[in-house]
Protein backbone atom coordinates (compact mmCIF):
# COMPACT_ATOMS: atom_id res chain seq x y z
CA UNK A 1 0.00 0.00 0.00
CA UNK A 2 2.86 2.26 1.02
CA UNK A 3 4.08 2.16 -2.41
CA UNK A 4 1.05 2.61 -4.04
CA UNK A 5 1.03 5.61 -2.31
CA UNK A 6 4.79 6.55 -3.23
CA UNK A 7 3.95 6.40 -6.96
CA UNK A 8 0.88 8.14 -7.24
CA UNK A 9 2.59 10.96 -5.44
CA UNK A 10 5.53 10.41 -8.14
CA UNK A 11 2.81 10.61 -10.85
CA UNK A 12 1.30 13.69 -9.46
CA UNK A 13 3.82 15.71 -8.86
CA UNK A 14 5.30 14.76 -12.11
CA UNK A 15 2.16 15.83 -14.11
CA UNK A 16 1.26 19.29 -11.85
CA UNK A 17 4.85 20.24 -12.81
CA UNK A 18 4.66 19.41 -16.75
CA UNK A 19 1.45 21.00 -16.67
CA UNK A 20 3.21 24.40 -15.27
CA UNK A 21 5.99 24.08 -17.44
CA UNK A 22 3.47 23.72 -20.41
CA UNK A 23 1.77 27.07 -19.71
CA UNK A 24 4.39 29.14 -19.52
CA UNK A 25 5.90 30.89 -22.42
CA UNK A 26 9.37 30.39 -23.65
CA UNK A 27 12.02 32.43 -22.22
CA UNK A 28 14.02 32.96 -19.20
CA UNK A 29 11.47 31.75 -16.66
CA UNK A 30 10.77 28.51 -17.93
CA UNK A 31 14.27 27.43 -16.92
CA UNK A 32 13.77 28.55 -13.77
CA UNK A 33 10.69 26.69 -13.62
CA UNK A 34 11.96 23.18 -14.68
CA UNK A 35 14.93 23.81 -12.24
CA UNK A 36 11.78 24.15 -9.55
CA UNK A 37 9.86 21.12 -10.85
CA UNK A 38 13.14 18.78 -11.01
CA UNK A 39 13.48 19.31 -7.27
CA UNK A 40 9.80 19.10 -6.62
CA UNK A 41 10.36 15.63 -8.19
CA UNK A 42 13.41 15.23 -6.45
CA UNK A 43 11.84 15.79 -2.97
CA UNK A 44 9.15 13.26 -3.87
CA UNK A 45 11.86 10.89 -4.69
CA UNK A 46 13.61 11.40 -1.42
CA UNK A 47 10.14 11.56 1.10
CA UNK A 48 10.69 7.33 1.86
CA UNK A 49 14.05 8.45 2.92
CA UNK A 50 12.58 10.02 5.47
CA UNK A 51 10.51 6.99 7.20
CA UNK A 52 13.50 5.19 7.28
CA UNK A 53 15.97 7.53 8.68
CA UNK A 54 12.50 7.89 11.18
CA UNK A 55 13.03 3.98 11.85
CA UNK A 56 16.89 3.74 11.93
CA UNK A 57 16.58 3.99 16.07
CA UNK A 58 14.21 1.38 16.77
CA UNK A 59 16.39 -0.76 13.43
CA UNK A 60 19.02 -0.15 15.68
CA UNK A 61 17.30 -2.52 18.72
CA UNK A 62 15.62 -5.01 16.83
CA UNK A 63 18.49 -7.47 17.53
CA UNK A 64 18.51 -7.11 20.71
CA UNK A 65 17.88 -9.72 22.87
CA UNK A 66 15.11 -10.38 25.20
CA UNK A 67 13.90 -13.42 26.99
CA UNK A 68 10.50 -14.61 25.82
CA UNK A 69 9.53 -15.96 29.50
CA UNK A 70 10.76 -16.27 32.94
CA UNK A 71 11.95 -19.83 32.33
CA UNK A 72 14.11 -19.09 29.45
CA UNK A 73 16.00 -16.41 31.69
CA UNK A 74 16.21 -19.02 34.06
CA UNK A 75 18.17 -21.55 31.90
CA UNK A 76 20.61 -19.06 30.18
CA UNK A 77 21.50 -18.51 34.08
CA UNK A 78 21.77 -21.48 34.77
CA UNK A 79 24.17 -22.18 32.04
CA UNK A 80 26.04 -18.63 32.91
CA UNK A 81 26.35 -20.29 36.65
CA UNK A 82 28.03 -23.70 34.78
CA UNK A 83 30.46 -21.28 33.10
CA UNK A 84 31.12 -19.80 36.37
CA UNK A 85 31.58 -23.00 38.46
CA UNK A 86 34.36 -23.63 36.18
CA UNK A 87 35.97 -19.81 35.70
CA UNK A 88 36.23 -20.83 39.59
CA UNK A 89 37.56 -23.99 39.39
CA UNK A 90 40.47 -22.44 36.85
CA UNK A 91 40.98 -19.13 38.76
CA UNK A 92 41.20 -20.41 42.37
CA UNK A 93 41.97 -23.88 41.86
CA UNK A 94 39.32 -25.64 43.38
CA UNK A 95 38.57 -29.31 42.54
CA UNK A 96 35.62 -29.88 40.24
CA UNK A 97 33.95 -31.25 43.71
CA UNK A 98 34.77 -28.52 46.36
CA UNK A 99 32.69 -25.58 44.56
CA UNK A 100 28.84 -25.58 43.52
CA UNK A 101 27.07 -22.49 41.24
CA UNK A 102 23.68 -22.25 40.83
CA UNK A 103 20.83 -19.48 39.74
CA UNK A 104 18.38 -19.57 42.79
CA UNK A 105 16.36 -17.24 40.87
CA UNK A 106 17.60 -13.73 41.91
CA UNK A 107 21.63 -14.36 41.33
CA UNK A 108 24.42 -16.72 41.51
CA UNK A 109 24.84 -18.69 44.79
CA UNK A 110 28.71 -20.26 45.26
CA UNK A 111 29.05 -22.92 47.69
CA UNK A 112 33.15 -23.47 48.41
CA UNK A 113 34.88 -25.87 50.52
CA UNK A 114 36.87 -23.63 52.96
CA UNK A 115 40.27 -23.24 51.66
CA UNK A 116 43.18 -20.90 53.47
CA UNK A 117 43.47 -19.20 50.54
CA UNK A 118 40.07 -18.59 48.95
CA UNK A 119 38.06 -15.88 50.41
CA UNK A 120 34.27 -14.31 49.61
CA UNK A 121 35.09 -10.96 48.53
CA UNK A 122 37.72 -12.08 46.18
CA UNK A 123 35.13 -14.97 44.25
CA UNK A 124 32.81 -12.04 44.56
CA UNK A 125 34.80 -9.63 43.08
CA UNK A 126 35.90 -12.33 39.91
CA UNK A 127 32.40 -13.09 39.61
CA UNK A 128 31.21 -9.06 39.19
CA UNK A 129 34.17 -8.40 36.92
CA UNK A 130 34.22 -11.02 34.64
CA UNK A 131 30.52 -11.98 34.56
CA UNK A 132 28.71 -8.74 35.43
CA UNK A 133 26.41 -10.82 37.71
CA UNK A 134 25.77 -10.86 41.31
CA UNK A 135 26.45 -13.53 43.38
CA UNK A 136 26.61 -14.66 47.14
CA UNK A 137 29.34 -16.62 47.99
CA UNK A 138 29.16 -19.20 51.54
CA UNK A 139 31.69 -22.02 52.49
CA UNK A 140 31.37 -25.17 53.90
CA UNK A 141 33.97 -27.62 56.31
Amino acid sequence: MEIRGFILSLVGAAAACSLVEGFLPDGGVKKYVKYLASLVILAVLLAPLGDIIEKLPSLAYAGEFSYDSVDALARANSIVAMHIEKALCEKFSIGEGDIEAKYDGERIVVRARKRPWLYEGDIVLYITNNFGVESEVSFYE
